[in-house]
């Protein structure tokens, strides 16, 4: 295919620029040289092999007899055909490129939709997979003021925001930094196992009250428990919330009383719980204190410190 042939390169104007015509400035146009590194003027001259100050000045009486074609925008748009490669050299060159103007790039804007569609795809499959509930998920893409809204309302602005937003949804399953502490924290609120106090200055365990970390005025809870949990000296803290999970977990998937089956999800409950109290008993050499024989997070954080 011959270059003339080809469809012509389309310039628009940005920022609601759009008059019915615009003409782009051409007087004393200053532009970093790639080629010497220093500035110089540029111009738009019909005909010739460059745009550069100093080259065209070694081109006899060119710029003395110089005078300037005007460049219009219509309606906001400027049609270039490709072989006039001056004229696209010089608009590309000009200060204003991406600034007031840009082009229209047909490949780039279908990549665009391409890779939107992908993404698009991705986040209602990792719905459909259900490895989170839609509860946590809500948490982690629009935090907690979820926790006030019916589970159909949070389904809905779910499921619309893996369309509109696509990507908060596929962070919401991502393991990658801070993600894996945020789902921690997301799925143990939605859990019930913590909860954040009315005023929003703490995390709490839903059970004992006592306070997991205190927030300060306009801290996101989940965003900063999350980071909390993703320092090392917190470990305990994590191991405490992971296994209540896992015991929720089995909690959440029983059968009925009178289900003959249920017998072996309380089953597997009690040994996550009696592993903790047997590891102290091995350490400490005697059974857990009464008041605490039941508490994860205390038998947890006993069983990290050294024997004394």
């Amino acid at each position: 295919m011959n270059q003339t042939s080809q469809a012509p390169l389309v310039f628009f104007l940005l920022n609601g620029l759009a008059p019915e015509t615009w003409s782009l400035s051409q007087k004393n146009i200053l532009v970093k040289n790639p080629d010497t590194g220093f500035l110089e003027n540029i111009y738009y001259i019909p005909g010739t092999q460059t745009i550069w100050h100093n080259e065209l000045q070694k081109q006899g009486d060119i710029l003395k007899n110089y005078t300037k074609k005007s460049i219009y925008f219509v309606e906001g748009t400027l049609s270039v055909q490709p072989d006039d490669l001056i004229l696209i050299e010089y608009l590309k060159t000009h200060p204003d490129f991406k600034v007031k103007y840009s082009l229209v790039d047909k490949n780039a804007d279908a990549q665009k939709n391409i890779d939107k569609a992908d993404l698009i795809t991705k986040a209602v499959l990792a719905l459909q997979g259900n490895s989170l509930d839609i509860k946590t998920v809500g948490l982690l893409v629009f935090g907690e003021s979820v926790l006030l809204q019916e589970d159909k309302e949070i389904e809905a602005l779910v499921k619309q925001n893996a369309i509109s937003n696509p990507q908060a949804i596929v962070d919401a399953y991502s393991d990658k930094d801070e993600w894996k502490y945020k789902k921690v924290v997301a799925l143990a609120l939605s859990k019930g196992i913590i909860r954040i106090n009315p005023t929003k200055t703490a995390v709490l365990w839903n059970d004992t009250n006592e306070p997991i970390i205190t927030l300060a005025v306009g801290q996101k809870p989940i965003d900063e428990t999350g980071l909390f949990l993703s320092q090392s000296n917190n470990e305990t803290t994590l191991q405490a919330l992971a296994l209540k999970l896992d015991n929720k977990s089995v909690v959440n998937v029983a059968p009925s009383v009178e289900d003959a089956g249920t017998a072996t999800a309380a089953g597997q409950e009690e040994t996550a719980l009696e592993k903790l109290q047997k590891e102290y008993e091995d350490k400490f050499g005697g059974i857990p204190p009464i008041n605490m024989k039941n508490n994860v997070e205390w038998l947890t954080k006993k069983l990290l410190e050294d024997k004394s």
